[in-house]
């Protein structure tokens, strides 16, 4: 007995047309992997369904994140960014998934890569407004909150001193962010 993994539809297309005979590819192992790692290439799966996939694979199959990476063809740095999203907290995931502002998975690592849950929402709804990429919303991250009273002006997260350049475009961001 042969389970169908993926091309139902074209199968049933073939039944319809009583057609006895059907292309297909023939391969042994489970058939959850094998729809994963078909839906991961062939639909444009969300950031959030993509994780959760991975998510659920770990669970059911107790792969590592490198033994999963392996099966679907990513690298395990790719999964553990991609994981880093099913802790997003559910406000974050809500306001995410009711917008009409798509964001890349990039974006939406960066996000998840703040300190708190508060951070994490502020992040995502201005990564929305102003359609911010991974650079900006990374820059954003990184600079000290006004809220917590840190001063380092002109300094990057690591104490070093800022180039004129950085300094100068962060400058910009301020103003156009006081602008909007």
């Amino acid at each position: 007995a042969y389970i169908v993994v993926a091309g139902e539809r074209r199968l049933r297309a073939h039944q319809i047309l009583e057609r006895d005979t059907i292309a297909a590819i023939i391969t042994e192992g489970e058939p959850d992997v094998i729809a994963l790692i078909e839906n991961i290439q062939r639909e444009s799966l969300d950031p959030l369904e993509e994780a959760d996939a991975y998510q659920q694979m770990m669970e059911r199959h107790g792969y590592s994140q490198a033994e999963l990476g392996r099966i679907v063809g990513k690298k395990q740095n790719t999964i553990s960014e991609a994981l880093s999203l099913t802790r997003l907290p559910d406000e974050v995931v809500l306001q995410y998934r009711t917008s009409d502002t798509p964001l890349s998975k990039n974006v939406l690592v960066e996000i998840a890569k703040a300190k708190s849950p508060d951070d994490q929402l502020a992040l995502l709804k201005e990564a929305q407004e102003y359609k911010l990429g991974v650079r900006a919303v990374r820059a954003r991250r990184k600079a000290p909150s006004p809220t917590t009273g840190d001063s380092s002006e002109g300094t990057s997260g690591d104490g070093s001193r800022e180039t004129p350049e950085r300094e100068a475009a962060r400058r910009k961001d301020r103003l156009i962010r006081s602008l909007a």
